[in-house]
This record gives C-alpha cells, sequence and structure tokens, in this order.
C-alpha cells in the first residue's frame, strides 16, 4: 500500500490526505501555511 500524502478536490471541497488518511478535525501546518479542517475533513481555509 502507498502512503500518500496530497490535496484532493470533492464535489466542491478540498480535503488533505496525510499517509494515507484524510485530516479530521486539526490544525495542520503544510508548505509554510496553517489549514483547518472541520470534523468531516473539509478544509475551512483551502490554497486554491
Amino acid at each position: 500500500m502507498v502512503e500518500e500524502t496530497k490535496w484532493i478536490s470533492y464535489e466542491g471541497y478540498w480535503y488533505y490526505i496525510e499517509d494515507g488518511y484524510r485530516v479530521e478535525d486539526d490544525t495542520i501546518w503544510i508548505d509554510g501555511c496553517y489549514y483547518s479542517f472541520d470534523i468531516n475533513g473539509i478544509c475551512e481555509n483551502p490554497p486554491f
């Protein structure tokens, strides 16, 4: 299994996959900025 880290857009929302898992209910540092994710994994301040 490949452990991926990437942004994914789905139905108009942005999600972040880190080490194969969706980031949920957290704020993390990605490429020099903080990004917040709700309990469903939707990014509240997407970079795009």
